[in-house]
């Protein structure tokens, strides 16, 4: 029910660059066959503030042993607001909410990537 830091860097934006950068998140959520019903959700921090799109699933209860892949992105172009130059603080978050949940699992394994 709250949200947890799953990966995270702090990318240095050069003086000169254009600011444009992609960010991908991604990762599973897996429970088990005991849970009760369960939503999770992926998102994108920039320096303390939620951005790009948000990644959703579901996982019926009984039925949440497989796993299910969350995703995350965001495009820092023009129309969305570019990286100034400096340190740029980026969080790859997910919260886990639902009633009966005893098992979900959530790993970290590539969970951010970025592309200038």
């Amino acid at each position: 029910g709250s949200d947890v830091v799953i990966a995270g860097a702090v990318l240095q934006i050069p003086t000169g660059h254009d600011g444009i950068v992609l960010f991908n998140a991604r990762t599973r959520i897996q429970a088990a066959s005991a849970d009760g019903f369960i939503t999770a959700s992926l998102r994108l921090r920039i320096d303390g503030a939620a951005v790009g799109a948000l990644g959703m699933q579901q996982l019926a209860a009984g039925a949440a042993q497989a796993s299910r892949t969350l995703s995350a992105s965001h495009l820092t172009a023009p129309e969305a607001g570019t990286l100034e130059s400096g340190p740029h603080l980026v969080e790859v978050v997910v919260k886990v909410d639902g009633s009966g949940i005893l098992h979900a699992a959530v790993p970290s394994d590539l969970a951010l990537t970025w592309l200038d």
